[in-house]
């Protein structure tokens, strides 16, 4: 078998259950699907063995633990940079994707050298910058899954990145985050080089029982009449669950290239929130309805559940995000599916 020389770039996929798990046809480098720059691959992790006589596990350390594995392979012809484009994840649990990049020859782990290891916590798309790269040269990719789970995801090889950037790219000063009961303040500062660089700051949310991140606002970077940039920036946000939640910052071009800059994290109690107990007494998994009325009769949030007696008897309702539709009670309604029963509770607000 011909060696080859060049970059290989190992993502490992999260955990996601499948039953029949079967091997994927490029499970063995030398039958490697070889993708076309600029056009995206569907791919999944199904059951794959690892070939451990192309792998060291001593280069990738605690990054990377091998289970499953899947190969692909691209070539360059003259572009300089590319970007691995990773999209479209359908995962069990929250950890996404990893990726490491080493370049040596095929199946020679002793000439390896590893360029990158990246550990990722979201199933967002995201995007790897890959470079410097040689005219007309093979690369490899080596897709992993953990265990014997399995992830759907699309794969790309492209010179225009797609998503957010994987790392971290060090552009804010005096950044920094605060939180006061369930108020969550973010506030950072740029230069005149980066306010010159960038259209505006995109601010994305997650709980920690999120897959992925929401984008919550723009904030654009400003200028006076004069030309003269707006240095401070800051964005607040109110939460009305309890639990963790992940903030980040990210900045966007003119391209709209998008840049990971900060992360935040805060924990929310329920002592910080405003709530309400209702009492809940149904049969084991009836399905229950509880909608949420202002003093107009408006609609304000429909929540559905399976009853559990000992998660739903006694029902917390955080009442604070309601606030500023409602005024001095909220009409709350309880609808059993199961035996077509109603029952109203009205609950105050002041």
């Amino acid at each position: 078998m011909p060696l080859y020389k060049g970059l290989i770039l190992i993502i490992f996929s999260c955990l996601c259950h499948v039953s029949g798990l079967s091997q994927t046809v490029n499970n063995d480098m030398t039958e490697a699907i070889e993708l076309q720059i600029d056009e995206p691959f569907n791919s999944k992790t199904d059951g794959n063995t690892v070939q451990y006589a192309c792998i060291d596990q001593q280069l990738t350390g605690k990054c990377i633990q091998y289970h499953n594995d899947q190969w692909f392979t691209f070539t360059n012809t003259n572009f300089e940079t590319l970007y691995i484009n990773i999209g479209n994840q359908q995962c069990r649990d929250l950890r996404g994707v990893q990726l490491v990049a080493f370049e040596g020859e095929l199946c020679s782990p002793d000439t390896y050298r590893i360029l990158d290891c990246i550990s990722l916590a979201t199933q967002d798309d995201i995007y790897t910058t890959i470079g410097p790269l040689k005219p007309n040269q093979q690369y490899w990719l080596n897709i992993d899954g953990y265990l014997h789970d399995y992830c759907q995801f699309k794969i790309e090889v492209s010179p225009t990145p797609k998503g957010v950037s994987v790392k971290a790219v060090d552009v804010l000063k005096k950044v920094g985050g605060q939180k006061k009961k369930n108020v969550v303040q973010l506030n950072w500062s740029i230069n005149d080089s980066l306010a010159q660089s960038f259209q505006n700051f995109i601010i994305m949310r997650r709980n920690d029982a999120a897959f992925a991140f929401d984008s919550l606002d723009q904030v654009p970077v400003e200028f006076n009449a004069f030309g003269a940039y707006q240095p401070d920036y800051s964005f607040t946000d109110q939460l009305y669950e309890p639990g963790t939640y992940w903030y980040r910052i990210i900045a966007q071009n003119a391209e709209s290239q998008k840049y990971l800059t900060e992360e935040f994290s805060f924990q929310i109690n329920s002592i910080d929130l405003s709530k309400a107990i209702l009492f809940l007494d149904y049969e084991e998994n009836d399905d229950i309805v509880i909608s949420v009325y202002n003093e107009k009769d408006e609609l304000l949030e429909t929540i559905s559940l399976r009853y559990r007696s000992r998660e739903h008897r006694n029902f917390t309702l955080y009442i604070d995000k309601y606030k500023k539709d409602a005024t001095k009670e909220l009409r709350i309604v309880l609808y059993n599916k199961d035996n077509d029963h109603t029952k109203e509770v009205f609950v105050g607000l002041e």
